[in-house]
């Protein structure tokens, strides 16, 4: 996942990306966002080809040609974009009820490898990489089983 990043980043893409995380939970430890991985299903997509993306992505162009020209831009098969609840990640943490949203953020930094990401065993503790192992000081022991865990402000 880390070199799909790399990757991208590396890239001579000017457009905005559109970053989908799927099956990831977001939570507040110590004052620090982090996005947890859930049931090592977490899935990172950075610019898919999958049709909400295209739409996303029209609907971000067409917005940017409104301002210059003036006109609204609204599509109608942008609808389902625009009848899903937004919320800014602070009122996600906070909110009760569950239900899908769509986020609309700015990533402003992306720190240097490996401070924004880490090796977390299944116990949320962080991993030590020992030799072609991991240690775990929350269970003690070696592990084989680690989670990529990320951090979000």
């Amino acid at each position: 996942m880390v070199d799909r990043i790399k990757d991208f980043l590396a890239s001579s893409d000017q457009q905005l990306p559109i970053v989908i995380l799927q099956f990831a939970r977001v939570k507040n430890a110590g004052g620090t966002n982090i996005v947890q991985n859930i049931m090592y299903g977490t899935g990172l997509l950075i610019n898919p080809d999958i049709p909400e993306a295209l739409m996303l992505r029209k609907r971000e162009i067409s917005q940017y040609l409104s301002v210059v020209s003036g006109k609204p831009a609204y599509l109608d098969e942008d609808e389902v974009l625009y009848s899903i609840g937004r919320k800014i990640i602070k009122e996600l943490r906070a909110a009760a009820d569950v239900g899908f949203y769509v986020v609309r953020a700015t990533v402003l930094d992306v720190k240097p490898v490996p401070s924004w990401w880490y090796k977390s065993c299944v116990c949320s503790v962080k991993a030590e990489a020992n030799a072609d192992e991991y240690f775990c000081d929350g269970c003690n022991r070696d592990v084989n089983n680690v989670v990529d865990r990320y951090y979000s402000n």
